[in-house]
């Protein structure tokens, strides 16, 4: 769930590497104790009007749907894994809990050959899926009670957090942002962003840092490069990215798969 919800923080809500256990408890829902605005920590203009595109951007895009890459660099092993495949995500509307399905279908150990691996998480607002296709394993991972209505990609709430459609000042409390113009290498029509975690929130953040490229036309990221307190460095890249798009709820919940080693973590177990 650590890994999981830490990648959440990078890939606009998007992408996982599996659940390292599963949730003692139900996700915190106490109130958020950012900063108002009036006691913000002061931030450069241009780093905040690309947090409120950001905000902006989750308010006109409650639907997304991707290709992506996603890529781990474990620096004190000197190993290396890479996957491939595609994200949905959909937000909170209405009566509706926010929602995500994630599938890779290829990995890549280090630089050796692509192989077929098909893992998919999937998240209806309560319980939270885990397909590990190759070993015919299925887990469902309780993550908020029965009838419960939590803010699961909310910073500093939910345990999905996501780096986009979050409230500015929400992001200033929790990071100090900063930009820069346009670099050799950055993808194009890009702005860029770096968050460095603020210490008071070192413990409930995993990443000491992220850089964020974000799409000038739809104000969303399309790459993403985070460090952590290992020094492991991961890297999110997303392409055919689709905005408003319908999606099968059905995804965000598969059934029970019958054949397969089968798990059910409550909330509490």
């Amino acid at each position: 769930m650590k890994r999981l919800a830490g990648l959440m923080i990078l890939a606009c809500g998007c992408v996982a590497a599996g659940p390292a256990s599963q949730p003692a408890s139900a996700p915190a829902t106490e109130p958020s104790t950012a900063p108002t605005t009036a006691t913000a920590p002061a931030v450069d203009p241009a780093a905040r009007k690309l947090l409120e595109q950001l905000e902006q951007a989750g308010r006109d895009h409650p639907r997304i749907q991707a290709d992506v890459e996603y890529e781990v660099l474990m620096r004190k092993v000197g190993d290396r894994e890479t996957r491939w495949g595609q994200v949905r995500f959909q937000r909170a509307e209405g009566d509706e809990p926010a929602r995500f399905h994630i599938v890779f279908d290829v990995l890549r150990q280090g630089d050796g050959p692509k192989i077929a691996d098909k893992v998919e998480y999937a998240f209806d607002g309560q319980w939270l899926t885990e397909l590990k296709h190759r070993i015919r394993q299925q887990t469902l991972y309780q993550v908020a009670a029965e009838g419960e209505k939590i803010d699961a990609f909310r910073i500093g709430r939910g345990p999905f957090p996501m780096p986009f459609g979050q409230k500015a000042e929400d992001m200033i409390a929790h990071f100090e942002p900063s930009t820069r113009p346009p670099a050799d290498g950055d993808p194009k029509d890009t702005d860029y962003l770096r968050l460095v975690t603020r210490p008071e929130h070192a413990k409930d953040i995993q990443f000491t840092d992220v850089e964020m490229w974000i799409d000038r036309a739809t104000r969303l990221p399309v790459r993403l490069v985070s460090r952590d307190r290992k020094k492991d460095r991961t890297t999110v890249v997303f392409t055919n990215l689709k905005t408003d798009v319908e999606f099968d709820k059905s995804v965000f919940r598969p059934g029970r798969k019958l054949g397969w080693e089968y798990h059910v973590k409550r909330l509490g177990e």
